[in-house]
């Protein structure tokens, strides 16, 4: 860890940001005191691209889809004939 003062980091801001980005903590110093110190941040997790198997898992698992109704689980009928029905059933309570 080095230390720098106030002055050379004024001087050498590159300098250091490019330490801090290859890890390395810096110390401040004022007057011949320790003021603080400068800590790489932790790397930034990267971001789920969108269609990836880790994208789809965490959507299933978060996502809340709210209860079957009964009488979709015991329809022997396809799904798009069984929303069709559902949504003129909505469309004509209206």
């Amino acid at each position: 860890m080095d230390i720098i003062t106030t002055r050379e980091l004024r001087e050498n801001m590159a300098a250091v940001i490019r330490d801090l980005k290859r890890g390395k903590a810096v110390q401040l110093s004022y007057r011949h005191r320790v003021i603080g110190t400068l800590q790489p941040s932790p790397p930034a997790p990267m971001p789920l691209r969108q269609g990836s198997p880790e994208a789809v898992r965490n959507f299933l698992e978060t996502a809340d889809f709210g209860p079957i109704p009964s009488k979709l689980r015991t329809d022997h009928r396809s799904f798009k004939q069984q929303v069709a029905e559902l949504r003129k059933q909505d469309l004509q309570s209206k």
